[in-house]
This record gives C-alpha cells, structure tokens and sequence, in this order.
C-alpha cells in the first residue's frame, strides 16, 4: 500500500513541476530533489548543500526578506511561503516560490525545515516585478508581519 501511495506523491511532484528539498538545521544541511535543483537551475554536480551557498545567489535586494521570513517560521509560525528572485548561470534572474514547513524537536526547537519550491510563471515578472521584495499586493500581509 505505501508504495502505491509514494508512487502517487511522486507523480504527482513530477507533474506540478515543483522541487522538493529538506533543510537540516542542526547540521546546516540542505538536501534537494533532481526537480528541485532544476527549479534553480544548478547541476547536482554543482550543488553545494548547505544555507550560506544558497543565500549567496539570493537577489541582494530580496536576501533580507528570505532571511526574516525564514526566521520567523523557525522561531513561531511553523509555516513559510516566500517569493524571491535566484541567480542564474547566465546572470539573470528567476523567481521562485518556496512553500515550507519546520519540524520540532520535543523541547519545541526547529529542527527541520521542509518544502517544495517552484518557478514562477515568466508573465509573473511582467504583471508584478516586485513580488519578491513583498511589494506586490499577495504579499503585503507577509511583509507587514514582519515589521
């Protein structure tokens, strides 16, 4: 039976074109799925897996906003859904949309951070060129938290 259902999530991954990719905190560990690394365009071979390499191709106005959000899921929402745009191997920009979830240990510290991520559509960037910097109207709720 649980192949079955494994089988299911995995077509079902495949289909929406979303990655998969799972932050241990302790150990400062990211681990990612072959679909995650092609959202981001990076080669597995290329893949250095931990939070300071995959902050640095963060878009330097975008970078703040990723952190804090980040943050505040670790420390007291649970969730993260965040928009941001990621350096490619060409110089450009994408955007991506990460979707996650924090794991607790028993004494309630975060442990683990869980999600999917995805490319935004490119008309994204044409109707709301500042949804990253929460800017764009569906992420003003997000960005007023944090103040």
């Amino acid at each position: 039976m649980l192949n079955m259902y494994e089988e299911r999530w995995h077509l079902a991954i495949e289909a929406s074109e979303m990655g998969v990719w799972d932050w241990n905190i302790p150990q400062d560990s990211l681990t990612w799925d072959k679909q995650a690394l092609q959202v981001f365009g990076i080669d597995s071979q290329e893949f250095v897996n931990n939070k300071h390499s995959f902050n640095a191709n963060i878009h330097p106005d975008d970078l703040e906003f990723v952190q804090k959000c980040t943050q505040m899921a670790l420390d007291k929402d649970d969730k993260c859904h965040i928009t941001f745009r990621y350096l490619q191997k060409d110089g450009s920009y994408t955007i991506i949309t990460s979707k996650s979830k924090v794991s607790r240990n028993s004494e309630g510290k975060a442990v683990r951070l869980t999600g999917v991520c995805y490319r935004e559509p490119l008309w994204v960037n044409d109707l709301c060129p500042y949804a990253a910097t929460g800017s764009c109207q569906m992420h003003k709720s997000l960005k007023a938290k944090l103040k």
